[in-house]
């Protein structure tokens, strides 16, 4: 976020300014540290690490290109545009090109502080009327595929196209022994050799399955190579697409549960003889009528002492021997019980409805107001006589039962 004196510097006003990871400092730096080294070492995975003063040269470019945006707002090019209080330093290109040098090296003073005169005017220009980039271009190693900026392709293969031209200078392509369509080309990576294959339609090159780039990208350093040595690099470059189907596909990992650099667990099984079901009973067959008998089946209010109940069959806990009032009472109802055996796991579901006990609470039992409206919830005559005024406000409260 832009502090307050700075937003209105620049001439945003009070408005909140934001900027993402894109556009920082750091991101860009290390961005073009990268981009430096993929460009000036060999191989498909160059060392990234650099030294300090390759850091130090490599910032002060940075610093260069953004004093050579700047200057390039004055006359509507670059990625900076000039603020409202210095629009009136803003001039087309035609305009500029008939302006004196003293006249240019004022006007750019103006828009840039930093701006020191001398034959820094010129880099005004959009950058596409002057040549390719220094670190293209050395007497080791001479444009010979051609310049990158003119084909068009996407910065990442600018070190695919350095490597090209390594591979043409040193002469590193010839033909295959046994196939006309296919030529041999030397690794700038290590002490072997990769075999392209030229298409029918002499437009599709393919490098062989041991070259990374190729599978990642469908295009590399060595088809650069082939497609320049046999005059096919126009049509090659204009029938290339960007496999965006590999790009998503070399970032998955290669089995679930683990990433990219990470080892894999062999599971382990146990070698169990087949399954005997014999020793299985028969299921025990669900009935219509019988599961009706058991949801019209009635809830009914009993005291623990007339029954031999020792567990909520909802919350599964214990019966105290001798509960106090009200929770000495329990909640009668007849179902299919559910139940596991003493050291088994399976589950086990009785053949006949069963008498099963819950605890006074509606949170064991599950019945709400409109099952007491319906009269699930039945007293007997025998237990009603019993309850007491403790027994008839829990009730009254848990289950909304009214009693006279």
């Amino acid at each position: 976020m832009m502090l307050l004196s700075n937003r209105r510097k620049a001439g945003l006003g009070d408005d909140f300014f934001f900027n993402n990871v894109q556009e920082c400092s750091n991101f860009k730096y290390k961005s073009k540290i990268l981009e430096e080294k993929m460009s000036t070492t060999s191989g498909y995975r160059p060392r990234v690490k650099c030294s300090w003063t390759e850091a130090l040269v490599l910032y002060r470019r940075i610093v260069e290109e953004v004093n050579r945006d700047k200057q390039r707002a004055a006359i509507q090019k670059g990625s900076f545009v000039l603020a409202e209080s210095y629009k009136h330093l803003e001039m087309p290109l035609h305009q500029w090109s008939a302006l004196t040098p003293k006249e240019k090296n004022a006007n750019l003073a103006k828009v840039d502080p930093t701006f020191k005169g001398a034959s820094n005017a010129t880099l005004a220009f959009d950058p596409e009327l002057q040549g390719p980039r220094p670190s293209d271009v050395s007497e080791e190693n001479p444009v010979t595929v051609g310049s990158f900026e003119e084909k068009g392709l996407p910065e990442c293969l600018r070190g695919s196209w350095v490597n090209a031209n390594k591979i043409v200078n040193l002469q590193g392509t010839a033909g295959h022994p046994n196939d006309s369509s296919k030529k041999v080309v030397i690794s700038l990576s290590g002490p072997t050799t990769h075999t392209v294959q030229i298409g029918k339609n002499r437009k599709k090159l393919a490098c062989d399955e041991h070259c990374p780039r190729f599978k990642e990208m469908a295009i590399c350093c060595h088809s650069i190579a082939v497609a320049h040595n046999e005059g096919l690099l126009k049509e090659f470059i204009a029938s290339y697409v960007i496999p965006v189907n590999r790009l998503v596909r070399s970032g998955i990992p290669g089995s679930t549960g683990k990433k990219a650099n990470e080892r894999g667990s062999k599971r382990k099984r146990q070698n169990n003889p087949p399954r005997d079901v014999a020793v299985y009973g028969d299921r025990v067959p669900v009935i219509a009528e019988d599961a009706n008998e058991e949801a019209s089946a009635p809830d009914e209010v009993v005291f623990v002492h007339s029954t031999s109940a020792t567990t909520c069959y909802g919350c599964k806990g214990r019966v105290r021997d001798k509960p106090s009032a009200p929770y000495d009472l329990f909640i009668r109802h007849e179902e299919r019980r559910v139940y596991n055996r003493a050291g088994e796991t399976r589950i086990r579901i009785s053949s006949k409805p069963e008498m099963v006990y819950y605890h006074p609470l509606g949170s064991c039992t599950g019945l709400d107001k409109d099952d007491v409206d319906a009269g699930r919830l039945v007293v007997s005559r025998e237990v009603h006589r019993l309850l007491t005024e403790v027994y008839r406000r829990h009730l009254c409260k848990e289950f909304k039962l009214e009693l006279d």
